[in-house]
């Protein structure tokens, strides 16, 4: 398992020396490697602290300021899965505002883990964190038995979530909530427009997964549409909303970030952009940097 770990951090590593044969050797590697090519990109991206940057602070009021009234029907006693849960932010946030009910995050980077537990809020005996894999969680846990499940920037690196619907169908209950987000494909079309990486317009255009930006990880995009189909048709939840996340901003390193980058803003403009990214995320949620969809188990 060393030997083959190391193998795929060597391809990982002469993927990124040319992006225009990057590609090439990401699909080669994937295929020779799978699980093990995928999940090194995961514990790659859990490196990025998503709890100390101002911007990422700013993002995470934004989904509050959606998902807060969807969760305030939680009741003592509640399970939530916050699948993919990296440092924790949505968790320590869930532990806060509702000491009563039960949480549990999960990830597969230990690192991301270890943070999560060191960084917890004070009195937050209904957090639990655990290294697991999303399928490995989700078998454990019994039938109608989960009221809320969060995959929150997961699916971008994790395209066989698709395969666990039935798992996810099984363990919510009746009138619970699976709050999932996306990769939006106009951000991955700026994105490679934005660096000169023309070659990846027809994947992303007619694909909905492939390697981008010379990285063996696989990554997965969507539309509204394809969420609206996936939620509804595939797995007959009910849609309650479908909402953009950072239509007018972004982090170092993304397209939306040559527009502003919230940590770079005093507290007026901040609330300004807030209220602008509102507006777009509602109109045009697919234009975004992510798109968030809340949907719910039929009663």
């Amino acid at each position: 398992m060393k030997i083959l770990r190391i193998l795929a951090l060597l391809f990982l590593m002469s993927s990124k020396i040319f992006i225009k044969i990057g590609r090439v050797i990401g699909k080669f590697s994937h295929e020779a490697f799978g699980d093990v090519i995928q999940n090194i990109g995961i514990n790659e991206s859990t490196k990025y602290n998503m709890l100390g940057t101002e911007s990422e602070i700013y993002y995470l009021d934004k989904y509050w300021q959606i998902l807060g009234k969807y969760l305030g029907v939680l009741s003592a006693g509640d399970l939530i899965l916050d699948l993919g849960c990296s440092q924790g932010r949505f968790a320590h946030r869930l532990a806060v505002e509702h000491p009563k009910v039960k949480i549990k995050g999960i990830d597969l980077s230990q690192r991301a883990i270890d943070y999560a537990r060191d960084n917890s809020p004070k009195n937050s005996e209904n957090l639990e964190f655990q290294v697991q894999t999303i399928r490995e969680c989700l078998s454990a846990q019994a039938d109608n038995s989960v009221s809320v499940i969060i995959m929150t920037e997961v699916t971008v690196f994790y395209p066989d979530w698709i395969k666990d619907i039935p798992d996810i169908q099984r363990c919510l209950r009746p009138g619970g909530l699976f709050i999932i987000t996306f990769r939006s494909r106009y951000y991955n079309l700026l994105h490679c427009i934005g660096n000169d990486n023309w070659e990846a317009l027809p994947d992303i255009l007619e694909k909905d997964e492939g390697f981008l930006f010379g990285n063996p990880t696989k990554f997965q995009w969507k539309d509204k549409f394809q969420v609206s189909e996936i939620l509804e048709g595939t797995m007959g939840f009910h849609l309650d909303e479908i909402y953009g996340i950072g239509g007018c901003s972004g982090i170092d390193g993304d397209p939306f970030a040559r527009i502003t980058m919230p940590e770079n803003l005093n507290k007026d403009q901040k609330d300004l952009l807030g209220q602008a990214e509102e507006k777009i995320g509602r109109m045009i949620p697919d234009a975004s940097r992510y798109m968030l969809a809340i949907s719910s188990k039929s009663v």
